[in-house]
C-alpha cells in the first residue's frame, strides 16, 4: 500500500474499514511503537475484556473516524505522545471482541516521544525486545505480530 501514495493508501483502508463494518464486525487499530530494538507493550487491567494480557497500544476506530485519526487519538489517550507518522500495514487479525467479531489492522508508527508515556487505561508497561518477548502472557495474534515487528528491527540494523 505504501507504493501507491498516502491518498491511494487512505482509500484502500477506508474501504477495508467499510468492508469490516458491513460484515458487522468492529474495526481496531495496534500501534507498534520501536525504540532502537525494543517495542512498546501494555499490560491490560485485570478488571477489563483479555485480563493481565500484553498488547500494544490501541483500540477501536470510532464512527466517523478514519483509520489515522483513530491511531492518533488511541496513541495519545494510551501514551500521552502524538502520532508523527502512519507507517506500514505490518499485518491483520480477527478475534472475537467484546460483544462483536473485530478486525485488527496493525500499524508501524512513529510517535513523539517528548514527554513520560503515560498509560491510564494500563496497568504497567515494558520495551520488550526479542529475547525478552516469552516472558509476557499475550495472545497468539499478538505475539505474532510482535515476532514479525521485532525481526524486521532486527534486519534494519
Amino acid at each position: 500500500m505504501e507504493a501507491e501514495g498516502p491518498e491511494a493508501r487512505a482509500y484502500l483502508l477506508e474501504g477495508e474499514l467499510r468492508k469490516t463494518r458491513g460484515c458487522g464486525m468492529l474495526a481496531t487499530v495496534g500501534l507498534v511503537i520501536r525504540r532502537r530494538e525494543a517495542i512498546l507493550i501494555l499490560k491490560r487491567r485485570a478488571d477489563d475484556f483479555l485480563p493481565n494480557l500484553w498488547e500494544v497500544p490501541g483500540g477501536h476506530v470510532d464512527p466517523g473516524e478514519s483509520v489515522e485519526e483513530a491511531a492518533a487519538r488511541e496513541l495519545w489517550e494510551e501514551t500521552g505522545w502524538r502520532l508523527l507518522r502512519l507507517g506500514p500495514l505490518l499485518n491483520t487479525f480477527t478475534y472475537d471482541g467484546e460483544g462483536a467479531r473485530t478486525r485488527q489492522w496493525n500499524f508501524a508508527v512513529t510517535a513523539a516521544m517528548t514527554t513520560p508515556l503515560v498509560h491510564p487505561e494500563h496497568q504497567a508497561h515494558r520495551w520488550v525486545t526479542r529475547t525478552s518477548l516469552n516472558r509476557y502472557r499475550m495472545t497468539a495474534d499478538m505475539h505474532t505480530l510482535l515476532t514479525l515487528a521485532l525481526v524486521e528491527a532486527i534486519e534494519e540494523k
